[in-house]
């Protein structure tokens, strides 16, 4: 979390046992992030659906005592395995993030831009649910953060948070203007770009292209712009997906498989990091999968 984030509701807490069981939660986009805190073997599982599978793949975090990680396709195909010791603690809780944009898995610590393990399937995999489990003598706590809740306040600049992968998936509650940004760091710079959903009061979107910034004035251009009527609530969360694979910048209508707004950069810039903010008047609630 952002040090200048306002977060009013924290994540829950979330046991497991010593049993190896997993516990499922759905998941949207390609990627998500916990904290957990267990001895040893913090397991998780992306499945198509609520049960196990043998196509699901499993991923292992301190796992063998504590000392490696590892990944397994179905209950007994490995595919990755790496040195990883003391990497989860039972005294004090570890983040991790798992990203999965179009089959290449990544694993990496909460602070960290490069995973310390990663996979390549030869397809796109199918994920619906995420499963959490421990074994192996161990406990586990685990909060999940999109489990947690923002606010932001009007004309507020951007707070910023780190991405893993070309996808975000978000849920928000504003009467107009929602923003976010896509930067190459934790800050506005340029080259980035804008999304602005509900602009307008409440009847336009678009995508906008910030190619320098000089003295404080931002050299910008509208490049896609959609009429959107109604689409942010005052009343109710509203879930989007917003992704930018290879330059292709396109948000969705959580559930609809067609964007409401698409642009192609010829040129595209390196997303490391995503602003959000309200403006116009507006206050906002967000969550988000990452």
């Amino acid at each position: 979390m952002a040090e200048d984030e306002c977060c009013v509701e924290e994540c829950s807490l979330h046991e497991t046992d010593a049993n190896h069981a997993y516990r499922f939660r759905p998941v949207n986009g390609t990627s998500t992030s916990f904290s957990v805190k267990c001895h040893n073997d913090a397991h998780v599982c992306l499945s198509p659906v609520e049960y196990e599978t043998d196509s699901m793949l499993q991923i292992f975090i301190g796992g063998w005592k504590n000392s490696q990680s590892g990944m397994r396709l179905g209950k007994d195909e490995d595919v990755a395995r790496v040195d990883t010791p003391d990497i989860v603690c039972e005294d004090e809780f570890r983040t991790f993030w798992v990203s999965w944009d179009d089959g290449h898995v990544k694993v990496s610590h909460g602070s960290d831009m490069d995973p310390f393990m990663e996979w390549r399937s030869s397809q796109p995999l199918a994920v619906g649910y995420l499963g959490y489990t421990t074994g192996w003598g161990s406990t586990g706590e685990w909060k999940f953060h999109d489990e947690a809740l923002f606010e932001s306040h009007c004309d507020c600049p951007y707070h910023f948070r780190a991405v893993h992968g070309s996808s975000i998936t978000f849920s928000v509650q504003s009467s107009n203007d929602a923003h976010l940004a896509l930067t190459a760091g934790p800050e506005v710079s340029a080259p980035m770009y804008e999304i602005f959903i509900g602009g307008w009061s409440n009847s336009k979107s678009a995508i906008r292209h910030t190619q320098a910034i000089v003295f404080g004035e931002h050299m910008s251009e509208d490049k896609c712009m959609a009429e959107t009527p109604d689409i942010l609530s005052a009343d109710e969360m509203r879930s989007f997906t917003l992704t930018w694979a290879n330059g292709h910048i396109k948000v969705f209508i959580q559930g609809d498989p067609n964007p409401f707004l698409a642009w192609e950069d010829p040129d595209p810039i390196t997303v490391t990091h995503f602003g959000y903010r309200t403006k116009q008047g507006a206050d906002g609630k967000w969550r988000f999968e990452v």
